[in-house]
């Protein structure tokens, strides 16, 4: 039998249900917009009940799944990349990295973003595969819990993170945040972000609805129908925003805070090093030598002074000691403030890599907000779109999933440390 597809160009501009007020929808936590907007509509006066031609609505499914294949290949890829990465950076930090708080944050991070890539990812690819046959709705709650929390722990991290770096750059005398602070703020990070995400536990589910132009029942994972004519999705949508927004503004401002104060020390490190450079040579290149042989230093005094007397020898030995001494204390000095400015270069490069970190994962999500506030604006954006750009819109929709691929390779940028170790587990004879 033939089967009439038409309604699958999106060019209609026909009205949603009843039982679809809104042909917004909700996947992986984060609120997104039916690809099919307009395929829904009021004019087949029927009821969800038992009325499902299977067949059709499968038929219908593939030719929507096949037009987000490029959706499909863009998960799949993040999926394998963000697999690998995370599970080398959980295998190095665990075994060859030194204990820190910058290890458990890191740890921390690789855990939610590898639990993202596996079970939120996947839970993305069957939601686009069984956009119109998900019946299942343990699954769906799951899906949708497991992908709030993530990207909300990883956020809550991500401001445990920024205050830790704060507190070592601009109050490096003050009392600075253990291994076991760490650890309880992760804990805390999870637990309070489990807590602001319960509510997806009881609002999502299947929902059910009507494709008119078949005059056939559909189902997908949302809002479930119960909670149509309520605020608590408007709500708890609402609650998870202002969240997401109030934690990338304290990230910024503390960041921004640490790069002043790092640009002050530069600036003055700077200027010292510029006024000192030339004396510094000066003194290394003709005392350091004679400061070797005190004996050498003596003799080239005495030579110097050829009229001083015999009991004048023992003066100029201890002069030559005493200047030996200066330079060796010039010497610790100078190693002691090699030592701490590599430390302090250290430092800056890993708070630089943490800050890479928080911008990723904030410009990730920028796609998705913005799609979010066009649709807000404009009821019509969604059945306005042409198929290509359907595409593009979904892949954008997705876009806070590469935060999760992004980490592991900023880790290899900044961090030579994890580059030498990560070379070591596949190639040990030579690392």
């Amino acid at each position: 039998m033939e089967t009439n597809f038409t309604a699958l160009d999106y060019t209609t501009n026909a009205t949603t249900t009843s039982l679809n007020a809104s042909s917004s929808y909700t996947t992986g936590g984060i609120e997104t917009f039916s690809s099919l907007d307009g395929f829904i509509t009021d004019s087949c006066n029927m009821t969800p009940s038992g009325s499902t031609n299977w067949d059709l609505l499968l038929a219908i499914e593939e030719k929507k799944t096949n037009m987000l294949i490029s959706t499909l290949i863009y998960m799949s890829v993040l999926m394998g990349l963000g697999f690998l990465g995370n599970t080398l950076v959980i295998v190095v930090y665990t075994v060859r990295i030194q204990k820190g708080t910058t290890r458990i944050f890191i740890l921390a991070l690789a855990v939610a973003d590898i639990l993202n890539n596996m079970l939120g990812m996947s839970g993305e690819i069957i939601d686009i595969t069984q956009h119109f046959t998900f019946t299942s709705s343990v699954m769906c709650r799951f899906i949708r819990f497991n992908n709030y929390i993530t990207v909300f722990s990883s956020i809550f991290i991500l401001i445990a993170v920024a205050i830790d770096r704060y507190r070592r750059v601009c109050r490096p005398h003050s009392k600075q945040i253990t291994v076991c602070g760490a650890k309880a703020m992760v804990a805390f990070a999870v637990f309070f972000a489990s807590l602001i995400t319960v509510p997806a536990l009881i609002l999502n589910g299947v929902r059910e609805f009507v494709l008119e132009e078949y005059c056939i029942e559909a189902y997908e994972c949302t809002f479930m129908n119960a909670w149509n004519d309520t605020p608590y999705p408007h709500i708890f949508i609402g609650t998870q925003f202002l969240m997401f927004v109030a934690s990338c503004c304290i990230v910024l401002i503390l960041y921004i805070l640490i790069g002043r104060t790092i640009f002050i020390h530069s600036r003055f490190s700077f200027r010292d090093s510029f006024l000192r450079k030339k004396k510094n040579k000066v003194e290394i290149a003709q005392i350091v030598p004679l400061a070797a042989n005190p004996v050498s230093y003596a003799a080239a005094s005495r030579i110097a002074e050829p009229n001083d007397s015999a009991s004048d020898a023992p003066s100029g030995y201890g002069e030559s000691e005493a200047d030996a001494l200066n330079i060796a204390r010039k010497s610790i000095l100078i190693t002691r403030k090699r030592k701490i400015q590599k430390s302090r270069k250290i430092k800056n490069r890993t708070t630089l890599m943490l800050v890479a970190i928080s911008l990723v994962f904030i410009l990730s999500c920028l796609p998705y907000l913005s799609i979010s506030v066009m649709k807000r604006l404009d009821s019509e954006y969604v059945s306005s779109l042409t198929e290509f750009q359907l595409k593009v819109h979904n892949i954008f929709l997705r876009s806070y999933f590469i935060n999760s691929a992004a980490n592991p390779i900023i880790y290899s940028f900044f961090n030579a440390r994890f580059r030498t170790e990560v070379m070591g587990l596949f190639c040990p004879s030579r690392y």
